[in-house]
């Protein structure tokens, strides 16, 4: 009697599947039983867990209308066109600091003889294009201070520029030029600025006596590239200690001693200012300046994500209310979101993001919260790299809980995610990510294994 009482168990439990499978079959390609391994063994053992791949990923690129560039210590500097988002042109603007200590103070004019005065700059590591190619800088000085309408507001966006003299101060074509070395290269400057500033340290004068004082003699440099020159974007930083500027001299005592003075600069203010040129790109549709989303299907069938420009990826899941139409009590037990680059588009010299974030929005795609895992912490899309077929390299986020937010909400909800750069690698290097739409068999995809069906 036991027997019978199993086995009509077990069929009622094969109907009420089966019935839930046609169901949503109108609206999945897929509806299949499987084993996932979760903490809650009552989860795993429940007949009406059941797994569902197919669901609508809509995916668009939403670009901003400017971002913040000051502040960074990076020296962004150089051309790349990339023929997937834009060719940009990198220059760096900066006010120079005076130096802490001054080490000619009051010393006599006949025991200072000056050499020589550079800029040093010294290559973080990261590069944008190809690092076989050429740099070809030039070194103005400003005609105007670093200042904004405000004076205590030191926020510069990457649009901003400020007038500089055309003739340049100083200029080199660096033909070796290897970042993973880190060496630091240098731009000779004029003997006349670095003769004066040895002679107004040495004397105490005004002009060095305090920052403002020093603005007013001195208002900052700009460093540019030459775009129709190069071909890569090369990130900098300035020489040991944050200094810009090295004066070599040489002090006479019982024998003549090598030393230098170096001059820093205000890091608050300096800043990138990025040139975008993205007319035969799929970012052609964009407005300059503008807060824009546009679909995928708009932009090739893809959606574009790079901190240069910068882009983000919306992601929405517009058929997930069917879920709670046909059983009003289903529960997502676990809801991933795998994320493919589209193949082909990460090649050298481009890379792919170590780590991506997820945050939330709402109906005016401002960003709300990130996308935190099991554990509390921000997620960082655990990249997988498959090195020998590329076709299994993907990030992974568990969403389970924004899921069944929207879920919740009901018709009414306009939440959506935004895919973005880690914070970390923002302002430090290029980072550019190019995904499929879900229809490509390298599409983006959404799994969810569901109870209640």
């Amino acid at each position: 009697m036991s027997v019978c009482r199993q086995q009509n168990n077990c069929q009622k439990s094969i109907v009420r599947q089966l019935l839930a499978c046609i169901s949503i079959s109108m609206l999945l390609v897929s509806c299949y039983k499987t084993n996932v391994v979760f903490e809650d063994n009552d989860v795993l053992n429940d007949p009406n867990l059941s797994f569902f791949d197919t669901y609508k990923v809509d995916i668009a690129t939403y670009k901003t209308d400017s971002f913040i560039t000051s502040g960074g210590r990076v020296l962004m500097l150089g051309t790349h066109n990339d023929t997937l988002f834009s060719k940009l042109t990198a220059e760096t603007y900066a006010e120079i600091a005076i130096p802490v200590n001054n080490p000619v103070s009051d010393i006599n004019a006949n025991n200072i003889l000056f050499d020589s005065i550079v800029l040093v700059l010294a290559p973080t590591g990261n590069y944008y294009g190809d690092t076989m190619m050429p740099l070809s800088l030039s070194v103005h000085e400003l005609t105007e201070p670093l200042e904004n309408e405000e004076e205590e507001d030191n926020t510069y966006y990457y649009p901003r520029s400020f007038a500089s003299k055309t003739a340049a101060m100083g200029q080199t074509i660096i033909t070796n030029l290897r970042p993973g070395r880190k060496k630091e290269i240098t731009i000779r400057l004029p003997d006349t600025l670095g003769q004066d500033l040895l002679n107004k340290l040495r004397r105490n004068a005004d002009e060095i006596s305090t920052q403002d004082e020093f603005r007013d003699y001195f208002k900052g440099i700009c460093i540019k590239g030459d775009s129709n020159f190069n071909k890569t974007i090369y990130y900098f930083g300035a020489g040991a200690g944050d200094k810009l500027f090295r004066i070599y001299y040489r002090e006479r005592d019982v024998f003549l001693t090598e030393k230098t003075v170096e001059f820093g600069y205000v890091t608050v203010k300096q800043f990138n200012h990025i040139i975008q040129n993205n007319k035969v790109t799929p970012f052609s549709g964009f407005r300059p300046f503008k807060k824009e989303v546009i679909a995928s299907a708009k932009m090739n069938g893809r959606a574009y994500l790079s901190n240069n420009i910068p882009s983000y990826m919306k992601i929405t899941f517009p058929q997930l209310l069917s879920l709670k139409e046909i059983a009003p009590f289903v529960r997502v037990i676990k809801a991933e979101l795998e994320v493919k680059p589209s193949p082909g588009t990460y090649r050298y010299p481009y890379k792919l993001p170590p780590q991506l974030n997820l945050v939330t929005s709402n109906a005016d795609n401002s960003f709300d919260n990130f996308i935190l895992g099991l554990n509390g912490n921000i997620q960082n899309g655990n990249l997988v790299v498959d090195n020998l077929y590329g076709k299994d390299t993907r990030y992974t986020f568990d969403i389970t809980s924004f899921i069944n937010t929207v879920i919740n909400e009901g018709r009414y909800s306009t939440k959506a995610l935004f895919l973005g750069i880690n914070a970390t690698g923002f302002s430090t290097e290029s980072q550019r990510l190019i995904i499929n739409e879900q229809s490509s068999t390298d599409g983006i995809k959404l799994k969810l294994y569901v109870l209640g069906l």
